[in-house]
């Protein structure tokens, strides 16, 4: 047993060693070995990636990690304002189209995002968002907001109806109820699909790379 986890942990790892030789490698480097570690040591990958300059002349990696701080950021706070009210929605109300309209929710998520990477072009070249950090929020919280949508829609049925039908005994309307009952009792849930969605959107380099992308605009 302890064989066959010492080889299944070395197959795990045998890429990630392979990525650190590419890193640590001079240009000189021959081509790679079974155990892939690089003969000579060498920063200089490194220090093209991390002190490279723009076609401007500024910081081009820094640039880079300021849109895909702003970029993951922005998806996670729409995600999370368009999911809380349809998750809402979802865990409370019953109307018509609403087993249908969580059917095709769940669809979306059976596909990668790469599957939508030709619609969302052909969208946000009629919406000329090609080359913006607008069009990298819509690519990505597309793919975000039904994930979100399910996250928060579970975190609402666990919260006890007594407590909005108390505090609207008391006066309160539905909206209100939903501000001062509902998202206070779910603000960890609300963190956790937050969290989630910056994740999301920070590790994905599938649609942002299908699109042309100036070095002002480009994430890391």
């Amino acid at each position: 047993m302890h064989a066959v986890l010492v080889v299944a942990v070395a197959f795990a790892l045998y890429p990630v060693l392979w990525v650190v030789s590419l890193a640590l490698g001079s240009h000189s480097t021959p081509a790679p070995r079974p155990i892939p570690w690089p003969e000579q040591v060498s920063l200089d990958n490194l220090r093209g990636v991390v002190l490279s300059s723009g076609p401007g002349g500024g910081w081009l990696f820094g640039r880079q990690l300021l849109n895909s701080l702003v970029v993951s950021l922005a998806t996670a706070a729409v995600g999370c304002l368009l999911a809380l009210p349809a998750g809402y929605a979802l865990a409370r109300f019953d109307f018509v189209g609403k087993r249908r309209g969580t059917a095709l929710l769940l669809a979306t998520q059976m596909f990668p995002a790469v599957a939508s990477a030709v619609p969302l072009y052909l969208l946000l070249n009629a919406l000329h968002l090609l080359d913006t950090r607008t069009g990298l929020v819509v690519c990505y919280a597309s793919t975000s907001v039904p994930f979100a949508i399910f996250q928060l829609r579970g975190a609402f049925e666990t919260i006890p109806k007594d407590l909005e039908e108390a505090a609207m005994i008391d006066g309160a309307t539905r909206l209100g109820a939903f501000v001062r009952v509902v998202l206070p009792a779910a603000r960890p849930a609300i963190a956790v699909t937050f969290l989630f969605a910056f994740m999301s959107a920070w590790n994905e380099f599938i649609l942002a790379a299908n699109r042309p992308q100036s070095a002002s605009c480009s994430p890391t």
